[in-house]
């Protein structure tokens, strides 16, 4: 593992390097409080999930955001991706799971 990432209150993920213990990057596009991030097994990809109600799925590369997934009500406690990187999961206080 070369990387991991923390999720902020202040609506970013940061993504920090395990050698040098810097911190390589600052995601921004949430609009509120960042509950959760995880990276993915092949680390090409960060998931996040957010007091917006949303999940945003991001490329490790360039920091920029891939996707944002939609579709819950409420916010977005927890995400995590498949031990395939295939799937991205999210749980809500809506009390749905989404896949």
């Amino acid at each position: 593992l070369n990387m991991i990432v923390s999720a902020s209150d202040d609506e970013t993920v940061s993504v920090w390097d395990t050698q040098t213990l810097n911190r390589k990057s600052i995601l921004k596009g949430h609009t509120g409080k960042v509950r959760n991030s995880k990276i993915s097994n092949d680390e090409s990809f960060i998931v996040s999930s957010s007091d917006d109600k949303t999940v945003r799925v991001w490329d490790t590369h360039s920091s920029q955001t891939i996707s944002v997934l939609t579709g819950h009500t409420s916010l977005v406690r927890r995400c995590s991706v498949s031990y395939d990187d295939t799937i991205v999961l999210s749980g809500s206080d809506d009390r749905t799971i989404k896949m």
